[in-house]
């Protein structure tokens, strides 16, 4: 009896590991993003001709159709019905002037005013 066991989890066990490695694949299609295409979204994003990206600017609009042809590019599916957007009412912003933002780990360095650029060289 304890040898049917023993089958039976090896049998088991196997069954599990060819179902786990089965779930890898898609992940094997999958290039890690560089540091480089990074630093193009963030000067793109950050560049003037986008305005600040204020609500309901012509440069929130260009972010937005920015976003939504690099998810088209990437083959990802629109969550919201035909569109990328979800769209709720705002009922006022007020920036807060104090905030700021860090960014700490290998690789980017982005210093206030900037654009980036890697650990080591000048932002420009």
């Amino acid at each position: 009896m304890n040898d049917l066991k023993a089958r039976i989890a090896v049998f088991a066990g196997a069954a599990a590991l060819l179902v786990l490695a089965g779930c890898q694949g898609a992940r094997d299609r999958v290039e890690p993003v560089t540091v480089d295409e990074i630093a193009a979204h963030i000067k793109y994003l950050s560049s003037d001709q986008l305005e600040g990206r204020a609500v309901g600017t012509r440069g929130i609009e260009l972010a937005a159709r920015y976003h939504e042809d690099f998810f088209r590019t990437m083959g990802l599916e629109p969550a919201f019905g035909a569109s990328y957007r979800q769209t709720f009412p705002l009922k006022g912003s007020r920036p807060d002037p104090q905030a700021s933002l860090e960014i700490n780990g290998p690789g980017v360095a982005i210093a206030r005013g900037q654009g980036p650029a890697r650990r080591g060289q000048r932002a420009g």
